[in-house]
């Protein structure tokens, strides 16, 4: 309610955190990994309460709009470090949450999302001891390409006209993956 001190402040945007924080697993989905070992794209889970969080953003989105600050994203990072190029189910689960970034951004006018790409998590390097030890280099390599080219088709279908911000770390001391999976 105090978009208009904010903008006088110089803002011009805000990230709105604590919605769809990272990748983490929710409780359901957790439960359905465990019973049937696996998790395809068809199953639409959400957070409990999620269309009262979409509203509640929508309201403050509209309320930061009329006050002039309508550069706002919703901040997503590729976090927690996990098999993401190796596990299907995990791929999946990372190209759901995209999917419903873009529907959020959609429904409620943010501009896309700010994505922290962990630019320094081990997962970007081929050795972390994650990953199984018979896949080779270049598969890991393939997998990254096409699992940001997934994320990235997810999140455009359900929000064509968003916009992606993404926030690195030192980008240059990145492992190879990083840059596959930016490649895609």
């Amino acid at each position: 309610n105090h978009g208009e001190t904010w903008r006088e402040k110089g803002f011009s945007g805000f990230l709105f955190q604590g919605i769809l924080d990272d990748f983490s697993l929710y409780p359901s989905e957790k439960e359905t990994i465990s019973q049937t070992g696996s998790i395809t794209l068809s199953d639409k889970i959400i957070p409990g309460d999620w269309e009262t969080l979409v509203e509640e953003i929508n309201g403050a989105v509209n309320r930061l709009k009329s006050a002039g600050i309508n550069h706002n994203f919703v901040r997503l990072a590729f976090a927690p470090e996990a098999a993401y190029f190796s596990d299907k189910a995990l791929t999946d689960i990372a190209i759901k949450r995209m999917r419903l970034a873009g529907e959020l951004c959609h429904r409620t006018g943010l501009c896309g999302i700010a994505f922290d790409t962990q630019s320094q998590s081990a997962i970007y390097d081929y050795r972390w001891d994650g990953y199984p030890t018979d896949i080779s280099s270049e598969k890991l390599e393939q997998n990254a390409r096409d699992t940001g080219k997934r994320m990235m088709r997810s999140f455009m279908r359900a929000c064509p006209e968003g916009r992606v911000l993404l926030l690195t770390q030192q980008f240059e001391r990145a492992a190879p993956l990083w840059y596959s999976l930016f490649e895609g």
